[in-house]
């Protein structure tokens, strides 16, 4: 009756879930609309020569334990070449009207373990530039470092003078900032993005930046239209980034709080939704 309950509440989260990668035992993910296949290239200048990457790689491979459930992704040190998913399919876009969640957990000390002078990007999803059209969360580059949500519109429309970013005032950035992030070298952080009416042409877009299982904070008021080449779009992972990445999933719609605190309290992660 028990595993009976479990499931009819776990079945929305079910139906929702395009991908998955656990990264208990290899980077191809365990579920993917679209290619589960994680590519390696020499830099985005090259991503059109990518292949698939073969870990352990350079700084780059799986640890089979020690993830946050079972193995991850692990970063010894800076890679100096771009790992990405495709996005197509995977994380569900739309034209006109565009709703979806990203997870994550992450393991790293920010103060302690990335490059000093640096920013980090953990994930980043665009198919032009950092500026442009852009989802993703950072590390500022100076400690103590505070950590970003961001979702970035077409660079025309957030920033149409083409204003240089180290004049903007931080009201500008569209990101949410959190000053004291709880990430730990000894401990997982569960982190989620939620977009709301995104590509909606009106001020009524809403990002959600979650962790833990708790909002830190939201982005709301702004033309969030991302005109996407699906075909284009990369999900890059550990960009100028030291430290594990495990339970990379995208969801087809904005998920509530409570299910978002479901998934940080699931005991065995994503995988029980498609076991």
């Amino acid at each position: 009756m028990i595993a009976l309950l479990l499931l009819i509440q776990l079945s929305p989260l079910q139906e929702a879930l395009t991908f998955h990668a656990s990264f208990d035992s290899t980077s191809t993910a365990d579920v993917a609309a679209g290619d589960p296949v994680l590519y390696r290239a020499q830099g985005w200048g090259e991503r059109d020569n990518a292949r698939p990457a073969v870990l352990p790689e350079g700084v780059v491979s799986i640890i089979p334990h020690g993830g946050r459930h079972g193995g991850a992704l692990n970063f010894s040190r800076y890679a100096e070449a771009l790992y990405f998913f495709r996005a197509q399919d995977n994380l569900p876009y739309h034209q006109e009207g565009w709703n979806a969640t990203i997870s994550f957990w992450l393991k790293l000390d920010p103060n302690q373990g990335l490059v000093e002078g640096q920013w980090c990007d953990p994930i980043q999803i665009t198919s032009r530039a950092w500026d442009d059209a852009s989802i993703f969360v950072d590390f500022t580059r100076n400690r103590p470092r505070q950590f970003r949500f961001a979702a970035f519109a077409d660079r025309t429309i957030w920033n149409p003078d083409n204003q240089p970013w180290e004049e903007m005032v931080p009201g500008v950035m569209p990101m949410i900032t959190v000053s004291d992030p709880p990430f730990s070298h000894d401990s997982w952080t569960h982190v989620v993005l939620v977009l709301q009416k995104f590509n909606t042409d009106q001020n009524h877009a809403v990002l959600f930046g979650y962790l833990n299982g708790e909002l830190s904070g939201v982005l709301e008021g702004r033309d969030q239209i991302l005109t996407w080449n699906s075909e284009e779009v990369l999900t890059q992972i550990g960009l100028q980034f030291k430290g594990q990445i495990d339970d990379l999933a995208f969801f087809n719609r904005d998920l509530s709080t409570a299910e978002i605190q479901q998934l940080y309290m699931l005991p065995e992660g994503i995988a029980a939704l498609h076991k």
